[in-house]
């Protein structure tokens, strides 16, 4: 049998008093959810709650990793970053590829006059430089002059990327540093800003979020990517509050592009060294951060889902497939790894 298009299952507007949106559970057997991942969260936990609470069978123990439901998602977010993940459950995990081929845009801030390893939070600053001769104009120029168009990208030694059968961030925390391809990635616009100066900077700084507990099955994606199961959860450095350093950036890319790259490449042209300090992806393909679910909001909603379409037998004692604030949130603790583009 042929399957359709997958369903696209957007959270309908809940005004105050409302009773929370439901979703019908037979829809999950191909379809396409928009979540907002909060920072503090690896792209495998959300996908692993979803799996948890999309799972159509009722078992009074473990569910066999065979019986759960397929889930995938469409581009990996670091935890660092937060935003719009394209989330495919059932037969839409066929289309991973496709929906992981769309461009996809940003928002985000970097702090000038410091770098760090990791070109992000995850690491100790390692160097500082003077930046107070450095304004948002001058970073404004060096982004559109030189991140326009095609342009050959060296990937990040912490990254999720392999080479010599390895992934790159595991040589990285050895102390070792390898020679990495360049590869093309193609940057649609960029544009820099003061921060405050937009309606919506500080939602990139603040839209952060409990880290799901860690007791969830162990469990990879089905969009063929393992490495996002391997992304650290605790970042290094903590998110603070925008100093006067600090630029907003956005950047409208290719799939394959590392945002943090282009800051610290944008750093070295500057002169004064740069690293990203927080990042928000507002949009992939038509897709708008605006229409995605929150994520505690989806898995109540799937748990609410599953208890309606799978009833608690009758004389069945225990939490029956009931999610329970205890610990019914999938997510599970990282091994130490890194994901891949942010």
């Amino acid at each position: 049998e042929t399957m359709g298009p997958p369903t696209l299952l957007a959270p309908p507007p809940v005004a105050d008093g409302e009773e929370k949106p439901t979703i019908p559970f037979d829809a999950l057997s191909n379809a396409l959810l928009l979540v907002d991942k909060p920072r503090g969260w690896t792209s495998f936990d959300v996908c692993n709650s979803i799996r948890r609470a999309a799972t159509p069978n009722f078992s009074f123990g473990r569910t066999p990793k065979n019986k759960l439901a397929k889930v995938g998602h469409a581009g990996t977010l670091d935890p660092l970053a937060t935003g719009l993940m394209l989330v495919c459950v059932g037969a839409a995990t066929k289309s991973v590829s496709g929906y992981s081929s769309l461009d996809k845009a940003y928002v985000g801030s970097m702090r000038l006059g410091q770098t760090t390893p990791s070109l992000d939070c995850d690491t100790p600053v390692d160097a500082e430089k003077p930046w107070e001769h450095i304004g948002v104009d001058n970073v404004k120029e060096c982004l559109t002059k030189n991140f326009d168009g095609d342009i050959m990208q060296v990937p990040p030694m912490y990254s999720a990327k392999s080479q010599g059968g390895e992934r790159l961030y595991d040589k990285a925390r050895r102390g070792e540093t390898v020679k990495r391809e360049p590869c093309k990635v193609t940057i649609n616009a960029v544009d820099a800003w003061s921060v405050g100066e937009r309606d919506g900077d500080m939602d990139v700084y603040n839209a952060g979020g409990d880290a799901p507990p860690a007791d969830a099955e162990d469990t990879p994606d089905d969009d063929g990517d393992d490495g996002d199961s391997e992304q650290k959860r605790i970042s290094a450095l903590p998110i603070s509050a925008p100093t006067a350093r600090d630029v907003m950036f956005s950047v409208d890319c290719s799939k394959g592009t590392y945002v943090r790259s282009v800051v610290d490449d944008a750093g070295r042209l500057l002169g004064c060294g740069a690293y990203m300090t927080s990042l928000r992806r507002t949009r992939v393909g038509p897709y708008e951060v605006s229409a995605a679910w929150n994520v505690d909001d989806l898995v109540d909603a799937l748990w609410d889902a599953k208890r309606a379409a799978f009833p608690k037998p009758e004389g069945r004692r225990g939490n029956v497939g009931g999610r329970g604030r205890g610990g019914g949130r999938g997510g599970r603790g990282g091994r130490g790894g890194r994901g891949g583009r942010g």
